[in-house]
């Protein structure tokens, strides 16, 4: 379809209103607030947590959670990224939403129930104990919370803002009552109360607010003829991700122990903070993507899927350059000398940025878009193969550098899958050109870095400067750029 018929069908669209009253960049700046607010959180903790509960302790709780969650993935079953995408689409009709939502919910609870009964029946087989066996009960409540609480809602029908709000409140109350209570190592399993509580105000809420968008119902015709293949084929690949993320800390503790699993997850937790940053940005425009697609206006869907690309190329290279020059000064920082081992693999998980969050939009935004679910799924399970395979050697010979290396392998064969299954819809000289300009903004960052290091200053106040220092370069550089300019206010102002 050419693009001024593209723009006649908007306007006669009856959903062309509501989708003119959500600005990409308004959504894509309120998702940000929220990851924001939510690495704020993480590092005011994050300090207070690994001094506190040490190395050991700070490992076995994180050791419990990468358990949990491969059974909150069996739970969540691919069902909220496939809602998002089948509501979005007909979000307008009201009635025919309900009925999708009706049957996703109450598939939902079916794969709670399954997941629930795959739990127990592990811990009747493993039989752990202590702290292990509480932490891992406590945790496990997330299944109920995470699967009553429809958050899948808020994306669909772009309604970012509420959930920024709710998303801060409930961090805010989370730190408060973690400094309160947690207050040795001792204090795991309240730590672990504390974190399942949370969640379970979050589903409270969300139970509530929901409803004014999507009235709550169940129902026993589950569709599964509809349903179970896109919603399974979305599944394994959410379970070989969750796979290959956790299997890392997984088997750093099988392998080497309590120690190397807290010091590499100090690494992957600032280096989750930024990735997740940035794929906010990608989250606002799943949505708006579907909507182009299922409305048959294809120019405007590879516009905006370029757009996205090209933002976040101009966002994730500096990211990693930044990242990478001031390792050694944020482990300081969030861990203290005691993990000052997790700046190395740190350095080596930046390089994974942007293969990570370009892969996200190709796998995610595009081939889930366009009901290549397959293709998703098979970048998901060759990445985890992948992961899986080299961790069984390299974190035995490498500790937790090994398993930093083989996330940056599994992180470039996502990149390199979803590129090839989404060229189609991605304009590939747009987004070199946003690279090139990238790239020479981000030499002026490790210039400016790399002086300050020179300086002295400490770990800390040498941090601050940098940081402050290497955004104003980069962004003079960009904005110098009318070309680049232009593209950031577009994105800012247009909503579609």
């Amino acid at each position: 379809m050419g693009r001024k018929e593209g723009r006649r069908e908007r306007e006669a669209s009856p959903g062309s209103n509501h989708m003119k009253s959500k600005s990409l960049g308004k959504n894509a700046i309120y998702n940000v607030i929220g990851q924001i607010s939510s690495l704020v959180f993480s590092v005011i903790l994050m300090p207070y947590l690994t001094r506190t509960l040490g190395s050991e302790g700070y490992g076995k709780f994180n050791y419990c959670l990468s358990i949990c969650g491969y059974f909150l993935s069996v739970s969540a079953l691919g069902i909220s990224a496939y809602a998002i995408r089948e509501i979005s689409a007909i979000r307008e009709d009201r009635e025919k939403a309900y009925k999708i939502g009706r049957e996703l919910f109450s598939l939902n609870i079916l794969s709670a129930i399954i997941a629930y009964g795959l739990f127990f029946l592990m811990m009747l087989i493993w039989r752990p104990e202590g702290d292990y066996r509480d932490i891992l009960l406590i945790l496990s409540l997330e299944i109920v919370f995470r699967t009553v609480n429809r958050s899948w809602i808020y994306s669909a029908y772009e309604d970012f803002r509420f959930a920024t709000i709710e998303s801060i409140l409930i961090h805010a109350l989370r730190t408060v009552a973690i400094f309160l209570f947690v207050k040795s190592r001792d204090d795991l399993v309240v730590y672990a109360v504390i974190t399942s509580a949370c969640e379970a105000l979050l589903a409270g809420i969300d139970c509530v607010y929901t409803s004014r968008h999507m009235r709550h119902g169940v129902t026993l015709d589950l569709k599964l003829s509809k349903h179970l293949v896109p919603v399974l084929i979305i599944f394994m690949s959410s379970i070989t991700t969750s796979i290959y993320l956790d299997s890392d800390i997984t088997m750093l503790g099988i392998f080497r122990g309590d120690v190397d699993v807290g010091i590499y997850k100090v690494s992957t937790q600032v280096y989750t903070m930024v990735k997740t940053i940035l794929n906010a940005i990608v989250a606002v425009m799943i949505p708006r993507m579907s909507f182009l697609y299922n409305q048959n206006r294809i120019d405007d869907f590879t516009e905006l899927t370029s757009r996205s690309v090209s933002m976040i190329v101009l966002l994730v290279v500096p990211a990693l350059s930044g990242l990478y020059m001031i390792a050694d000064d944020v482990v300081f920082w969030l861990a203290g000398e005691e993990f000052m081992a997790a700046a190395g693999p740190l350095r080596v998980l930046s390089f994974a940025l942007l293969c990570a969050t370009v892969g996200n939009i190709c796998s995610n935004g595009v081939l889930l878009t366009i009901r290549k679910e397959k293709r998703s799924f098979l970048i998901s399970l060759i990445s985890a193969g992948v992961n899986i395979l080299l961790n069984l050697f390299m974190i035995r010979r490498y500790t937790y550098i090994g398993a930093a290396i083989t996330t940056v392998i599994a992180e470039i064969v996502v990149l390199a899958l979803g590129l090839t299954w989404s060229r189609r819809y991605i304009s590939f000289v747009v987004v070199m050109k946003k690279m090139l300009i990238a790239v020479l903004g981000s030499a002026g960052i490790i210039l400016v870095c790399s002086w300050i290091s020179t300086l002295g200053l400490g770990h800390i106040p040498g941090m601050i400067v940098k940081i402050l220092l290497s955004c104003a370069c980069y962004g003079v550089i960009i904005w110098l750029i009318p070309d680049t300019r232009r593209m950031i206010k577009s994105f800012w102002v247009r909503s579609s």
